[in-house]
């Protein structure tokens, strides 16, 4: 799997862990969680952030809200300690 970043005009993607989606039986949705700064150009308010996204067919989708099926909400949460651990100096 190529490990392509997000870089757009809100999300500027550091890392990220994709994680297999309950959504269908054929196992081509994803849950993309991202982390990397977030900037929605107001005064200069750039935050590091984790989000997650749905990647359908290959591509991430950061427009419609991810719905996190309550069964697949562990193996997200996972991913999420994982970014946290591997980027969040404390």
């Amino acid at each position: 799997m190529e490990r392509k970043l997000i870089s757009g005009k809100v999300y500027k993607e550091i890392d990220f862990e994709e994680v297999q989606s309950s959504h269908n039986d054929q196992g081509d949705i994803f849950y993309h969680v991202f982390y990397g700064n977030v900037d929605w150009k107001r005064d200069g308010n750039e935050q590091k952030a984790i989000c997650v996204f749905m990647k359908y067919n290959g591509k991430v989708n950061v427009i419609t809200p991810a719905n996190v099926l309550l069964k697949d909400m562990f193996k997200v949460e996972e991913a999420i300690a994982r970014l946290k651990a591997r980027n969040i100096v404390l």
